[in-house]
């Protein structure tokens, strides 16, 4: 493509450009095809519910829409107090503003969200095409509805937890007596314990060596109440677990205990080395029991019939009980009071009528999607100020108990969320000192009471893996469980989060009782047209004729200026005392009036008018009683007056005239006018060559803005291109003519040393510059050709090209002419030497 034509196209793609842009931020977000066939469906299915037509389709949902809605005006700023408004205060991190003001009028919108249950999480939409007129109270519709798209998500109970210790999931007793082979005997010393020793941070934790059960019942009742007052660490600890050194009684070596048989005494105990007479207070039975024909101790199992104090040690005839936990532990977590999350996505359309008479729905959230809900109340736009707010939940339909229950949640990496345990206060011990409950420790397993009489396991029920295995039966079974997480309520997708650091935080349950919430909406109303019928006429002509004073006619005019049918009628009122008081019972028969037309109603006054002049006021009533207009008429005997647009009434004979009196602006609204007074239009004259002037002006802009464009595209493409950069600079800078040396019919020209700066200077101007380079060479060469170069050469010169073809040999010697003009008093002087010329011409002065 040559360059000329890439000039020629830059400057029109530039302002294609520009009309684009232009185009494209005057549109308005309009919805896609589908959402607008869905907009224009619910619109219908709108207007059929409120007809209560059969076409309404009424989808069964938990959630109902209570829709309040009111137009009002805006508060003006501007109409504050000017000392205030004249102070400046420059304000940082300025909170948004919780009311519109930037509008004339705004809608207020109000959206009660009753859920019975779980909400559907499919859209719904909410039309509005009815509003509250503030003015009047009452409910109008809109000639451009609104649509309000809301998409719930399922209300959630988040419990946050607090984390507060670690309980076994089954303490279990463990038993050792002189039947387990290599049985030793019962030790509970801390040198070497049978049941082994629990240490934490190097101190032995106390009651942790276990108890001993004898036959005797009075040493029972010793070491129960000796070993009652022992100090030390408590167990369980808070978020630690003691280190296990285990004195396991089978791993030693008693052989030498094994040649001894064990064959029981019918009927005979034995307590102690010597015999003892029993103590009558002691009932000996509830430690003993006969069990295959031997009496053994009830929680030991040891027979107590082959007692021997001789051979063997009063110990081996006790038995050892050891206090032993699994290997899973639980996490106790303290629930708090519930927090609910409802969020909603909210989206508001208008419908509206483009030139062409098409109806469009149009985004007035500009594609965006606005999130509300507990998490985010409240959403600030220049037009649009949305509110959330939700009632007080009653405590009783939560799904948890925060005060009565403690949450249990498995130290493990695959958990079933719903198999969390909930667990009542009283079930899990605080310091492992209560028997029965989750987290018992070595101290209430030791301290029992009467815990020899007790049998195996007494003080270890209601282990969390008891409980566990419990609500599994039962779910096995069909019944329903106590202590899992899921019979307590419905659990969310995702019901456990995490914290940072990896930690359980909070749970999260579905609530699915009732609940109530609130969305409250500012809108930018300047475009919303109330469709009142009824409510809006205009008196725009009253004629009155008097020329028979015993018949006077009145003719009225009255203009529907609303958007909806009207039935008005007009009646005489506020006549003066001295006429009759049937003058003011003078009315017209009730007139269906279309949208923006017209109607003629006549008036008769059938009665000899008592006075010269007077006047009186015709009122436009709706079909509501409602006085919509009034306009004070002038009436006076033998003539014609005539009260048209924003003129008071002018009478033909007595004004000598019609003529145009401007009544007061409160009169002019009260006859149905609205806005200001329609001022006289001044004409602008404008002659043809005011025209044709403004047209070349704004051609001249545009050329000139188009020439500039052009230059500077020229100007960056040089900083790329040399060639381009000093293309037609010589034809500017009269450099035209620079040495040439042809050879082979080609030719190069000298660089005449011009900077890159005055390069893209001088590229930026070409365009101007560049015609008048041409223009001046035009005048040199065709109006003073005159001076002409005379050389031993004749070449072809090509001014623009910079193209020389020589046609016969240049001698190498060629002497430099000048021509003088003899009839001029300057002195034009072209000079073209070559090196060999200078030479030459200094031997010749030599």
């Amino acid at each position: 493509m040559c360059q000329s034509d890439i000039f020629s196209v830059i400057p029109m793609l530039f302002f294609l450009l520009l009309l684009t842009h232009l185009q494209l931020s005057d549109e308005v977000h309009r919805v896609s095809d589908n959402l607008r066939k869905k907009l224009d469906a619910e619109e219908e299915n709108a207007i059929c519910c409120v007809n209560n037509l059969r076409c309404c389709r009424e989808s069964e949902t938990s959630t109902t829409f209570e829709v309040k809605s009111i137009i009002t005006d805006c508060p003006n700023l501007q109409c504050g107090n000017s000392s205030a408004a004249r102070k400046v205060v420059v304000q940082h991190d300025k909170p948004p503003p919780d009311k519109l003001v930037d509008c004339r009028q705004k809608l207020l919108l109000t959206i009660k969200v009753i859920n019975e249950g779980i909400p559907n999480e499919k859209s719904q939409y909410i039309i509005i095409d009815h509003i509250t007129d503030a003015a009047t109270l009452k409910k109008v519709r809109i000639l451009n509805p609104y649509a309000v798209r809301i998409r719930q998500a399922p209300i959630l109970q988040v419990y946050d937890l607090k984390f507060e210790r670690a309980v076994n999931a089954e303490a279990r007793e463990k038993v050792f007596n002189k039947h387990n082979r290599n049985y030793r005997g019962c030790d509970t010393g801390a040198d070497n314990p049978t049941c082994g020793l629990v240490q934490h941070q190097g101190k032995v934790v106390p009651y942790s060596t276990g108890f001993c059960c004898s036959c005797d019942a009075e040493k029972n009742r010793m070491m129960e109440q000796s070993g009652n007052e022992v100090a030390g660490v408590q167990w369980p600890l808070d978020g630690a677990v003691p280190q296990y050194h285990k004195n396991h009684p089978e791993e030693n070596d008693y052989g030498h205990y094994k040649h001894y048989g064990f064959t029981g005494r019918d009927g005979q105990m034995v307590y102690g080395r010597v015999q003892k007479r029993a103590d009558e207070s002691v009932n000996y039975q509830q430690f003993t029991e006969l069990k295959d024909g031997n009496r053994r101790q009830r929680r030991g199992g040891q027979s107590c019939d082959d007692v021997d104090l001789d051979t063997l040690p009063e110990s081996f005839h006790e038995s050892a009980h050891c206090l032993s936990f699994s290997n899973l532990w639980y996490s106790v977590y303290r629930i708090e009071k519930a927090r609910l999350v409802h969020k909603l996505r909210i989206q508001i359309f208008q419908k509206y009528e483009d030139c062409h008479g098409n109806t469009h729905w149009m985004d007035l959230m500009q594609g965006k999607v606005v999130e509300l809900g507990t998490q985010h109340p409240v959403y600030v736009d220049k037009d649009i100020i949305a509110k959330y707010t939700a009632e007080e939940v009653n405590p009783e339909d939560q799904a948890l108990d925060y005060k009565s229950y403690k949450l249990l949640i498995p130290e493990r990496r695959t958990a079933d969320p719903e198999q969390f345990m909930l667990l009542p206060k009283k079930m899990v011990s605080e310091n492992g000192k209560t028997c029965d409950t989750a987290g018992v420790g070595y101290e209430a397993f030791y301290k029992q009471k009467k815990r020899c009489s007790l049998p195996k396991g007494s003080c270890l029920n209601n282990q969390p893996n008891q409980l566990y295995e419990s609500d599994v039966q039962a779910e096995q079974e069909g019944r329903p469980g106590n202590f899992f997480l899921k019979f307590f309520g419905s659990l969310a997708e995702d019901p456990v989060g995490y914290n940072s650091t990896g930690q359980i935080q909070y749970i999260k349950l579905v609530y699915t009782k009732r609940h109530v919430s609130n969305l409250y909406f500012e809108l930018n109303a300047d475009l919303v047209t109330l469709l009142k019928p009824n409510s809006f006429a205009t008196i725009t002509e009253v004629y009155t004729d008097a020329t028979n004073p015993s018949k006077t006619r009145i003719i009225v005019k009255v203009t529907n200026s609303g958007l909806l049918y009207g039935v008005f009628y007009v009646r005489l009122s506020n006549c003066p005392l001295e006429v009759p008081a049937s003058f003011n019972n003078i009315a017209s028969k009730s007139v269906l009036i279309s949208s923006q037309h017209q109607h003629i109603f006549n008036l008769y006054i059938e009665y000899p008018l008592p006075l010269k002049e007077f006047y009186c006021s015709v009122h436009v009533h709706n079909v509501n009683q409602e006085l919509v207009a009034v306009r004070q008429i002038r009436i006076r005997t033998y003539d014609r007056c005539i009260c048209i647009w924003h003129c008071e009434c002018a009478c033909y004979v007595t004004d000598g005239g019609l003529k145009c009196t401007p009544m007061s602006l409160d009169s002019y609204h009260a006859a149905g006018f609205q806005g200001g007074f329609s001022t006289a239009a001044h004409l602008v004259e404008s002659s043809y060559l005011d025209e044709m002037l403004a047209m070349f002006f704004s051609m001249f802009v545009f050329l000139v803005l188009t020439l500039l464009v052009m230059g500077l595209v020229k100007a960056l493409l040089g900083l790329c291109s040399r060639e381009i950069s000093l293309w037609g600079l010589d034809t500017i800078l009269g450099t035209e003519r620079p040495d040439v040396i042809c050879d082979n019919k080609e030719c190069e020209f000298r660089d005449e040393g011009i900077s890159l700066a005055a390069q893209f200077c001088l590229n930026v101007m070409f365009f101007f510059l560049y015609p008048l380079a041409l223009f001046n060479l035009c005048i040199r060469k065709y109006c003073f050709s005159a001076y002409t170069l005379e050389d031993d050469c004749s070449c072809e010169e090509r001014w623009i090209n910079y193209e020389c073809e020589c046609e016969d040999e240049v001698s190498p010697a060629r002497s430099s002419k000048s021509l003088v003009s003899e009839n001029r008093s300057s002195v034009v002087s072209l000079k073209y030497t070559t090196s060999e010329d200078k030479s030459t011409g200094n031997e010749s002065k030599g």
